[in-house]
């Protein structure tokens, strides 16, 4: 039997970690924010340009409950983060950045918070 020293264990455990389905790198858009990808980063700079010409608010990362699917076994409703929110008004756009591959759980979800909030705009930059 193998003896694993703990830089081996650390390591390891890094590699099972994160988003194995992603190969997303972050990066900070120009307002100072901090995004999981260089996509996200960029439809934020996008976003922010746009805001200040139609007098929008932006919002990042919206975690809303999907009230289309039944809640956990606690009476919790289950969540879905959005990368933004834009608000203009009464009109409300849903937005998320998607490059690539997107994770097996995103359409299931997508397809519940459409049924409640209305639709997702994917973007890609």
């Amino acid at each position: 039997m193998e003896t694993i020293t703990p830089a081996q264990l650390r390591a390891l455990a890094a590699k099972k970690s994160g988003r194995r389905w992603s190969s997303a790198k972050k990066k900070a858009c120009a307002q100072g924010h901090a995004h999981p990808s260089k996509t996200e980063a960029a439809v934020c700079d996008r976003l922010h340009l746009e805001a200040r010409v139609t007098e929008a608010r932006v919002y990042t990362q919206v975690r809303l409950p999907l009230l289309a699917l039944a809640p956990d076994a606690n009476g919790r409703p289950l969540y879905l983060t959005i990368d933004f929110l834009v608000v203009r008004g009464f009109s409300k756009r849903y937005i998320d950045a998607k490059a690539g591959r997107v994770s097996r759980d995103w359409r299931r979800g997508k397809a519940a918070f459409e049924v409640t909030y209305g639709p997702i705009e994917e973007v890609d930059h």
